[in-house]
């Protein structure tokens, strides 16, 4: 019902992401100091300095600085790989709520929801199916080979329709 998906949205929150701080290169500078091969190279750096060696302290200074920008680039690809995962909650999903069926964001699923999944979608969330009608998935972004996986409704990993998978054919939920 309307009333019970909205207590378990308030329950458990929104199906959302946690997204990265904005001033991301400090963030990642800061996650420079938690990494134990900065603080060898660190050492290093410093015996080098000792040492009085002009050529090994620029070479390891180099690789401490490839080490910072490396970890500034992960994070930078996390970020974005979290912004493409949100974008595929704001897909909309079809729903039954209160024996309505209804349009709601991929984000505001609740654990209960029977989720209706048709040819040309992309399932919403992962999903155990209740009822299909010669539902085909393409679960290849997940998986990777591309193969088209047909579904069914009884106990068994044939029952899932997994997020992000594509509905090729047939009708679920």
């Amino acid at each position: 019902s309307l009333l019970e998906a909205g207590k378990r949205l308030k329950q458990h929150g929104a199906r959302t992401l946690q997204h990265p701080p904005r001033l991301w290169i400090e963030v990642a500078l800061g996650r420079s100091f938690h990494d134990a091969f900065f603080w060898i190279l660190a050492a290093a750096v410093l015996v080098a300095v000792y040492l009085g060696d002009a050529h090994l302290i620029l070479a390891l200074a180099v690789a401490l600085v490839l080490n910072i920008l490396a970890t500034m680039s992960f994070l930078r690809r996390g970020k974005k790989f979290v912004h493409h995962l949100d974008k595929l909650l704001e897909t909309p999903a079809s729903v039954l709520r209160s024996g309505k069926r209804l349009q709601v964001d991929a984000s505001e699923l609740v654990l209960g929801d029977i989720v209706y999944v048709t040819q040309g979608e992309t399932v919403p969330a992962d999903l155990r199916l209740l009822d299909t009608d010669h539902l085909v998935t393409d679960e290849s972004n997940i998986t990777g080979p591309h193969k088209h996986v047909s579904k069914a409704a009884k106990i068994s990993s044939q029952n899932l329709a997994l997020l992000s998978s594509s509905v090729v054919a047939g009708s679920g939920r």
